[in-house]
């Protein structure tokens, strides 16, 4: 995808696709193969495993069971979602292709003029976007942080609580789980 055409706006999502693991391009090599399974095999569905028995360990509470039931089929969505970009590569690299031929390229200098707009719009839109959508992820992730470190509060975690954990052993590693949590992030 080293076009000019109007398949250029979307390198940034196949960079990181790419670096997730969900996208090895057109010419996949072996070594990216490799390297998709395991990020995705660790990042991915060992996360959606542990989910999985947190959910069967949720005590039946209405206000715990909905949230993390919400999170959970969240989750699940974006498993999906990963599963389409990979399934689909053949069929987006041809949408891709189709964007950069010549019946999408303006005719004039007005056609020109509405594509790079187009494009430059969608650029500014996807860097909100990811700004706010970071901001809100390190907000959550760093606050409960600060406020343990500074009160030597009991601090729940924000994402997935671990039922099938005892409470002694989630604030014994209370470090690990924000890992593994960010790291999930990381593939969302």
């Amino acid at each position: 995808m080293e076009s000019k055409g109007q398949s250029s706006c979307y390198k940034i999502n196949t960079l990181f696709w790419n670096i997730f693991g969900i996208w090895p391009g057109r010419n996949p090599s072996k070594y990216y193969k490799y390297y998709s399974f395991a990020y995705i095999f660790f990042t991915l569905v060992i996360y959606l495993i542990l989910l999985t028995v947190s959910l069967f360990f949720t005590p039946i509470e209405i206000e715990t069971l909905t949230g993390e039931g919400i999170y959970y089929f969240t989750e699940i969505a974006v498993a999906v979602k990963v599963a389409m970009i990979i399934r689909m590569r053949e069929k987006i690299i041809e949408v891709f292709e189709l964007l950069d031929c010549e019946q999408f390229q303006g005719k004039d200098q007005f056609g020109e003029y509405i594509i790079a707009k187009n494009i430059s719009n969608y650029k500014v839109f996807w860097k909100t976007i990811a700004i706010l959508s970071h901001l809100a992820y390190v907000l959550q992730i760093l606050a409960p942080v600060l406020i343990y470190l500074i009160w030597k509060t009991k601090v729940d975690l924000p994402v997935c609580q671990y039922f099938f954990l005892s409470e002694e052993i989630r604030q014994n590693f209370f470090w690990l789980f924000r890992c593994t949590n960010a790291l999930a992030y990381t593939v969302i």
